[in-house]
């Protein structure tokens, strides 16, 4: 019997480059293993670019004038993949998108398109790139609804992630809107804008100072649901029966 032959397509092993940041967190953490896990199945060498460490909130509350502020400006990290002779750099910018003006996401992008991008966490129909986002607004609406109907809550505060956050902006649309559809109006100071990190107690605490009558408090992510558990414990509250708390 003869032998297939592979063609060099078939030989060839792909280095695919991955930007990804704050990895202090659950959910770049998950984004690598599964990456990884993806390239065993495949002939894919995978190199992580880690930067954007630190947590958003303290950049954002820094003084301008403090050099430590603007650190993330010289994370010169990411422009190793420009000599690493990548066949494609995947970009999570959902991690990376808090140290980033909504407007400099293209000039980011930009920078590295000598090869083909895959850009995570985000969308633009206008782009060139290829992108992969969840059905953030559909999942939000789901949970909202979920207390509205089946629980019969009507005051629901909210705790959002980041402003210039794609995911974070569909989720709370999808918050806004579910309590829109069931008359109930949200005000400035039934929602707070965190990092996505479990370091937002301070956040939780002016929520549930603000609105001494919640019956639910939504965090946008798992991570920072963590520090609502904290907070709660603190105040004496249990949540599922004192409040009612979701990721």
């Amino acid at each position: 019997m003869g032998r297939g032959v592979k063609t060099m397509s078939e030989d060839k092993i792909f280095h695919i480059g991955v930007m990804i940041g704050n990895v202090h967190t659950k959910h770049p953490m998950e984004l690598i293993r599964g990456i990884c896990e993806a390239a065993k199945t495949e002939n894919v060498n995978i190199s992580f670019f880690v930067g954007a460490q630190g947590s958003a909130k303290e950049f954002w509350d820094e003084d301008e004038n403090d050099i430590n502020a603007y650190n993330y400006q010289y994370n010169s990290l990411y422009d190793y993949s420009l000599i690493a002779g990548l066949d494609a750099i995947i970009i999570s910018y959902g991690t990376l998108c808090i140290y980033l003006d909504q407007e400099d996401r293209e000039s980011f992008a930009e920078k590295y398109r000598s090869v083909p991008l895959v850009i995570l966490e985000e969308y633009d129909e206008q782009s060139v790139d290829s992108f992969i986002i969840s059905d953030n607004y559909g999942s939000m609406y789901t949970i909202m609804e979920h207390l509205l109907s089946d629980h019969g809550y009507k005051k629901i505060v909210y705790l959002s992630g980041p402003k210039n956050n794609t995911d974070s902006n569909e989720r709370e649309r999808a918050y806004i809107e579910a309590m829109k559809k069931h008359g109930l109006t949200v005000t400035s100071d039934m929602v707070e804008y965190g990092d996505y990190s479990s370091y937002v107690d301070d956040l939780v605490e002016r929520l549930l100072d603000n609105n001494p009558d919640a019956e639910a408090i939504v965090s946008a992510n798992d991570e920072m649901a963590v520090s609502i558990y904290r907070v709660c414990q603190k105040r004496g509250l249990v949540p599922g029966k004192d409040i009612a708390v979701t990721g």
